[in-house]
Formats: structure tokens, sequence, C-alpha cells
């Protein structure tokens, strides 16, 4: 699904699903913080019903362990919140979900968090462009830890700007023809929308 296979998450959904009908999601009355985090990212990603994704997150909330436990819960219900487009109470739960000791963790809290604030004020166009400068500067503080994953998140910030930068319609025709072209990351769907969306505008 990382890759851009659609198909994968929703089949990984549809596992985790089963496990739930059969009692085996938990391992000793405990859920494995990465399959809490997973369920409800995918869940998300893939347009599960958002009944589904709350009830998920209320059941199975109860049994994360360890010390970045109300981390994970932030997170999920930041997803929650964003998914059904109330990007208010969202923001501040992607605030309390950044964890010092966990980079990469944290790029992907960062990611959601600016196309929250992107959904919630897409006119703000002055604090969205600080938001992402900052998003640079945190990748090369931790540059070191990040190396593998730098890329990736390089391509989201270099596309998001793009969305300021590129308003008429020749430039936002060749940003999705690249788009098409290019390898997969986190958020190039999402991006890809709305430049479709702002391809749309410039025709009417």
């Amino acid at each position: 699904f990382n890759r851009g296979n659609t198909e994968a998450g929703i089949e990984s959904l549809w596992c985790i699903e089963i496990k739930i009908k059969h009692n085996l999601l938990l391992e000793r009355g405990k859920i494995l913080p990465i399959t809490f985090r997973n369920s409800v990212s995918l869940a998300v990603l893939t347009g599960k019903e958002p009944i589904w994704i709350k009830k998920f997150i209320d059941i199975y909330s109860l049994c994360l362990y360890g010390e970045n436990a109300a981390t994970e819960l932030a997170f999920a219900r930041g997803l929650y919140h964003y998914y059904i487009k109330e990007y208010d109470k969202a923001m501040p739960l992607y605030q309390q979900a950044q964890v010092k000791e966990e980079p990469v963790f944290n790029l992907s809290v960062r990611r959601w968090q600016f196309m929250c604030m992107y959904e919630k004020n897409i006119g703000d166009t002055g604090v969205l462009m600080d938001y992402l400068n900052a998003f640079e500067q945190y990748i090369k503080r931790n540059s070191e830890t990040l190396h593998h994953v730098k890329p990736l998140f390089s391509y989201f910030i270099g596309y998001c700007k793009k969305l300021f930068s590129v308003t008429n319609k020749e430039g936002v025709t060749t940003i999705l023809k690249q788009l098409d072209n290019e390898k997969h990351f986190a958020g190039k769907q999402w991006i890809k929308q709305h430049f479709e969306t702002k391809l749309a505008k410039t025709r009417k």
C-alpha cells in the first residue's frame, strides 16, 4: 500500500476485519501500537465508514500499551476528526501526537497536519508556506535519522509548494502529468486531487 497499491490496503483492512470477527486482533488482551495506528490509517485512506473508524478507536484504544499509548491515540483521533472534516478538533491532536524520539513517525504526523491545515483554510497561503518551510527544516535537522525517507517527504513538500505557485491551466496540466509519472510517495493522491480541483476551476 505504501508503494501505491491501493488494492493491497483494502485487502489488508479486510484481514484486520477478519481478525476482529474471530477475536484474533489482540495479543494477550493488548494491541500492538503499530497495528492500531495502521488500522486507523488504512481505514481513512481507503474510505472506510466513519462509524467503523470511531468504533475501532473507542474499543481498541483501551487495549493500547506502552509509554506512547497516549500518542498513538492522539494520532488516531486526529485522523478521524480530519476524515470527518472536523479540522479544529484534529489540529491539536496532531500536535499531541508528535514524539521527540520518533522523527520518522513525526514526519507522517506533520504531513497529515499540513493536509488538515490546507483543508481548513486553503486561502491562508502565508501560514501554509511557513509550515512547509518549517517541515523542510525539521527534515534537515534530523537528516541522519531520516535519510532513507527524506526523498519521499521532499516530494510531498515540493509538490505542496506548487499548489500555491502554479495557478494557470497549462502549469496545472503539466504538474498533473508529472505526478502521473512520479513514483509513489505518501500524500501523492491527495496532492493530485487538489491539482485536479485547480484544473477544473481554471476551465470555468
